[in-house]
């Protein structure tokens, strides 16, 4: 029965590891290192494997999401949330051989109770808070550039939906304001049902993530959906399972995938999985009978005190660190059009601390060009913030060409910087000193967004 959960989940870490950015070759080892420690997960109780090697394939993906997080440019807020998950996970595995729970189905069910679910429900449920906290943000709510009307396009367009949506979402009685609300408005509702493992939760969320995941998102909403699934109960997971031999049922789901394919003219393989599964889950969703159970009164006790860890590292993270200017990339700020540095600052709840995080270019210039395209290229870069990381890609990217020498300068909130050439093996030290840092950071470890204009207004940016 527990295995039906996980499974859900190892499929959404799958969708995971095929996304575009495990194509690098610095990323294709973890990516089928990766599959191959969940395909072993999934089966786990079909091969029969003992607590020691399920602990080693947890920790195995342990290490395959830290290696990408602060080593290799990672800037998914997803890998933060499952490097947290599979913490849990490993929780979990430990303990569940161990007195008093014990191999007893009846214990295991316990345990799952008492630690697996309710840590996974308060893990995902403030993913859904703090990305609708930092949706309450000016641009979001009251610019043409709001990610919210950048969304509905991408789908409309993608769906071809009636002309008369696009009438509508322009008018004066329905225009972005209203969508921006309603998305924040659905954020916390899946949140607040998640704290009460409620599978309503689910019902909300499958609508909201099926158009994302056929468009901007691949693999969020199936890695949503696999923390969502946690708030069924037991007795109606297994309801749920039951559907999958009924042929009236099967006919209905698969007309509608039909539907949704029909709309988008054109299928894949994953997609089609995938559509199939969200619309599974939905259709299933409506006969089961709604349970509410409070997630809190779980907290005092062991072990789920410990369970709850992920979700406070998650949550003190994704509320503090964006504002305080420490990290900004996996603060479940996708898609809200916040701006954290001091003279854009737009968050209608956090203060404006007048810190800014971002270094700026005052002046670049590549191998001395003063005309035609590096030139041009040098001058766009003066439009942009910067980072470490971003500098150190451009090295990487950049030095072994005809661009050498790399000349720019600078400034942060406190200083300027003068840096003679990029390509220099001293240059980053030099910068350290200059900016009076003391040290470089790890230079793979991406914070910041690494693609937002100095413009305050900018468009969407995922």
């Amino acid at each position: 029965m527990i295995s039906n959960y996980l499974r859900l989940i190892y499929f959404g870490f799958f969708c995971h590891f095929l996304l575009a950015d495990y194509d690098h070759n610095d990323w294709l080892f973890l990516r089928y290192s990766g599959i191959f420690a969940l395909i072993l997960l999934a089966f786990e109780q079909e091969l029969k494997l003992n607590r020691l090697m399920s602990i080693i394939l947890v920790c195995s993906l342990i290490i395959n999401k830290t290696l990408t997080l602060f080593f290799l440019r990672d800037v998914l807020t997803q890998s933060f949330y499952l490097w947290l998950l599979l913490w849990i996970l490993l929780r979990y595995q430990w303990i569940k051989h161990i007195p008093p729970w014990g191999e007893d189905q009846n214990d295991q069910i316990k345990l799952f109770e008492r630690l697996l679910r309710p840590g996974i429900c308060l893990l995902t449920a403030s993913v859904y808070f703090l990305a609708a906290i930092h949706k309450i943000n000016t641009d979001f709510l009251m610019t043409s550039q709001s990610c919210a009307l950048h969304g509905v396009e991408i789908i409309v367009k993608t769906f071809h939906l009636p002309q008369w949506i696009q009438i509508l979402g322009e008018s004066q009685f329905f225009d972005y304001r209203i969508t921006a609300i309603l998305i924040i408005l659905l954020e916390l509702s899946i949140g607040v049902l998640l704290i009460y493992q409620n599978p309503l939760s689910l019902l909300i969320a499958i609508p909201f993530h099926l158009p994302l995941t056929l468009t901007i998102a691949p693999a969020f909403g199936l890695i949503m959906i696999g923390g969502l699934i946690f708030s069924i109960q037991p007795n109606e997971m297994a309801r749920l399972k039951a559907l999958r031999t009924k042929p009236y049922f099967q006919i209905i789901l698969l007309l509608m995938v039909a539907l949704v394919f029909w709309a988008k003219s054109s299928i894949q393989w994953l997609d089609f999985i995938k559509t199939y599964l969200y619309l599974y889950l939905f259709l299933g969703m409506i006969d089961l009978q709604v349970q509410t159970r409070s997630i809190m009164r779980y907290w005092v006790r062991v072990p789920m005190n410990l369970a709850v860890i992920p979700m406070m590292i998650f949550g003190i993270h994704g509320l503090l660190f964006p504002y305080l200017g420490l990290e900004m990339q996996h603060s479940s700020a996708m898609l809200s059009n916040l701006r954290i540095e001091s003279r854009c600052h737009n968050s209608l709840i956090f203060p404006n601390l007048g810190i800014d995080p971002y270094l700026y270019l005052d002046e670049v210039r590549f191998n001395h060009y003063t005309s035609g395209e590096p030139f041009e290229r040098a001058q766009k870069l003066t439009q942009t913030l910067w980072h470490w990381t971003a500098f150190y890609t451009m090295k990487k990217n950049w030095c072994p060409s005809h661009l050498e020498p790399i000349y720019f300068k600078g400034h942060n909130q406190k200083t300027t910087f003068d840096i003679q050439n990029l390509c220099d093996d001293q240059a980053f030290k030099a910068l350290a000193d200059q900016l009076d840092i003391g040290f470089c950071e790890l230079p793979q470890w991406q914070r910041f967004q690494k693609n937002l204009s100095i413009d305050c207004h900018d468009a969407c940016v995922h």
